[in-house]
């Protein structure tokens, strides 16, 4: 299996349990392994096991989406473990 790295970023400063809710069960399909408020803004690390072969369901590809004031993107590992 292979891990992915996702960063949610999400519109205000939210403690943990405010982006865990705002994520709902997208949070459950992985490991949240960072959190940070900068500039406004909230941004959540998740890590997820993914087998050989098959499509996530977190996110399609490398391409950043949006669903309202949520955004999602897949980011490399560097990404994640970086400081601010």
């Amino acid at each position: 299996m292979k891990t992915k790295y996702f960063r949610y970023t999400l519109e205000g400063e939210h403690s943990a349990e405010e982006a865990l809710q705002i994520l709902g069960d997208v949070a459950s399909q992985g490991m949240i392994v960072r959190i940070d408020n900068v500039g406004g803004q909230t941004r959540v690390y998740l890590a997820t096991q993914v087998v050989a072969g098959a499509k996530s369901s977190l996110t399609a590809g490398r391409r950043e989406k949006t669903a309202g004031k949520l955004k999602v993107k897949e980011v490399s590992k560097s990404d994640v473990t970086k400081p601010l």
